[in-house]
């Protein structure tokens, strides 16, 4: 029997190298990878974007709570120091 690794001239095959061979599904494996990539750079600017709008939730949140406080005595009911006007069942007996 003939060593397979011994070249002869009457022997035309070459050894096989390990080239990578890409099948129709590396096609499809080569796009997701590239869609989930470009995927997670969405999750990431999206991540930036709803933290910007927290800090200014937060920031809108403190404002109202501070316009509230500076509003809260002018909403009150005045107190009434002075004797009701209309007629009462007190006010008819002392006159």
């Amino acid at each position: 029997m003939e060593n397979k690794s011994e070249k002869s001239p009457h022997n035309p095959e070459q050894p096989r190298t390990d080239a990578p061979v890409r099948g129709p599904e590396d096609r499809y494996v080569v796009l997701l990878e590239e869609e989930n990539n470009f995927l997670r750079g969405q999750v990431s600017v999206k991540d930036t974007q709803i933290e910007a709008l927290l800090e200014r939730d937060k920031e809108t949140n403190t404002l109202i709570h501070r316009l509230q406080a500076m509003l809260a005595p002018l909403l009150v009911a005045p107190n009434h120091k002075e004797p009701i006007e209309r007629g009462s069942p007190a006010d008819e007996t002392a006159g």
